[in-house]
């Protein structure tokens, strides 16, 4: 045997325990898949034998990041990204340096991404109890990113989004404000959606002055965004002060108008107020965006139902009988044309929402009430259209009857 030969295996037989890891785990990066599941066997062994050697830590670090990178290729017990990410964080702490803080820098992004990939599926899944043990892996990933001078801006306001949001959604607003400074800090501009979001939930929770005291700057920063002026009206809502809710819609009825949310938010509020007229124009703008609004069909059949009740009521007791011929008359008309529109929007929502307990009761309750309205000798025109009503009526009650009682 020759010495250079002699001299090779030595050399590789007192190859030390994180060289072996690091040599299989280079293998792996040229194609050899089966060396994968011999660098984890190294790099157990090699953090076993050295506790307190960095480099040993550093190439676990980076192997385990390749099988959590690589699923399938080796079988292993327990999260290869935690195990990589424990790892990350010992190599830190031991303040790894030279060639394997070299090899383990460019790994940390690799890391932080992979954490925040699965963090994003389950914000985007609502998935807020897997998303908040996710975020707690993300920020340590993160952590390691500054420690190992790694840090990306994309993924620093990636993270920083979606803590937000995850706080928010479990309830952690004041972590929920704190990530947001820290986003606009990064970003150098409010995110609208985000504040938004954090204000609402500080009303849902009872805490409405808090809401405020967000929003309030953010608001001047951002004056015309049409999603903060959406949850400062919530928000003042939310703190009753409805007049300046109703005069905050006032000064911005047009930006309103132009979405759903805007629009159906101002005519609520409008009709809480008992501004109907305001409501139901805000209604008309919610159908023009979006014909098939439901709920905006029932609040104006309900709302000109009531009105035609309303007018009705002038033309019972006494004083109708004083009231000249021709006044009644007009009432009799404005009776009679609030519940055409009041049957119109009925027979809206029934149409879009067929087995809808709400749409069917209101077809019932307005066409009930349109039929008693016509005149005792009808024309042929109306005995037309009464046959027509009293079919939709016999046939929403039946649909009535099918979905059984009320909840």
């Amino acid at each position: 045997m020759s010495w250079l030969l002699v001299m090779a295996l030595t050399a590789v037989a007192s190859a030390g325990p994180v060289e072996k890891a690091d040599k299989s785990l280079s293998a792996f990066g040229s194609g050899d898949t089966a060396s994968l599941q011999v660098a984890v066997a190294r790099a157990d062994a090699a953090v076993a034998k050295l506790p307190d050697d960095p480099a040993a830590w550093a190439v676990q670090a980076r192997v385990w990041l390749a099988v959590a990178t690589h699923p399938g290729t080796v079988q292993v017990d327990g999260d290869p990204m935690a195990t990589s990410l424990a790892a990350f964080e010992k190599a830190v702490e031991l303040q790894v340096a030279g060639a394997a803080r070299a090899a383990l820098e460019p790994k940390a992004g690799s890391l932080e991404s992979t954490l925040l990939a699965a963090l994003t599926n389950h914000v985007e899944g609502k998935q807020w109890s897997d998303a908040e043990a996710g975020l707690g892996l993300a920020m340590r990933a993160h952590g390691v990113c500054e420690a190992l001078g790694q840090e990306d801006a994309d993924r620093s306001t990636n993270l920083y989004a979606l803590a937000t949001r995850v706080h928010a959604q479990t309830g952690d607003l004041a972590a929920a404000e704190g990530d947001y400074a820290h986003l606009v800090e990064l970003r150098g501009r409010d995110d609208a959606g985000l504040a938004a979001l954090v204000a609402r939930k500080r009303v849902d929770a009872g805490q409405a002055e808090q809401a405020l005291a967000f929003l309030e700057p953010i608001v001047e920063r951002r004056p015309d965004d049409d999603r903060l002026l959406r949850a400062t009206i919530e928000v003042l809502s939310g703190l009753e002060r409805q007049a300046e809710a109703i005069a905050l819609i006032d000064r911005a009825a047009d930006r309103l108008a132009t979405s759903v949310s805007g629009a159906w938010l101002a005519a609520q509020l409008y009709d809480e107020a008992g501004q109907v007229t305001s409501a139901r124009r805000m209604w008309d703008a919610v159908l023009e965006l979006d014909d098939q609004h439901l709920d905006s069909h029932l609040a104006l059949s309900s709302s000109f139902l009531a009105e035609a009740q309303e007018q009705a009521s002038e033309l019972d007791g006494e004083s109708a009988a004083r009231k000249p011929y021709r006044e009644r008359k007009q009432i009799e008309q404005r009776v009679v044309a609030a519940l055409d529109l009041a049957v119109e929007h009925a027979n809206a929502a029934v149409a879009i929402a067929p087995d809808r307990r709400e749409a069917l009761q209101a077809q019932v309750e307005t066409l009930a009430a349109r039929l008693q309205r016509f005149p005792r000798n009808p024309t042929q025109a109306e005995k037309v259209r009464i046959k027509a009503m009293n079919a939709d009526l016999d046939k929403a009650r039946a649909a009535l009857a099918a979905l059984g009682e009320a909840p």
